[in-house]
């Protein structure tokens, strides 16, 4: 559960401080973080090794 939830929660706080995350109140993460692939590239390497944020993100096609 920590990974799920403890990881993401950490990488948020570190794109505050960093100024990647600007907007305050209550906000869904599409609402607050402008480039979600910096997030997910930062993500992918507690998902497995050797990994980009391409690798762990689903993109849905219409």
């Amino acid at each position: 559960m920590a990974g799920i939830t403890g990881v993401p929660l950490a990488i948020g706080a570190i794109m505050m401080i960093d100024g990647k995350i600007n907007k305050k109140g209550v906000l869904t993460p599409e609402e607050a973080i402008t480039e979600p692939m910096e997030f997910f590239n930062r993500l992918a390497p507690y998902c497995g090794k050797n990994l980009s944020g391409k690798d762990i993100l689903i993109i849905r096609e219409d």
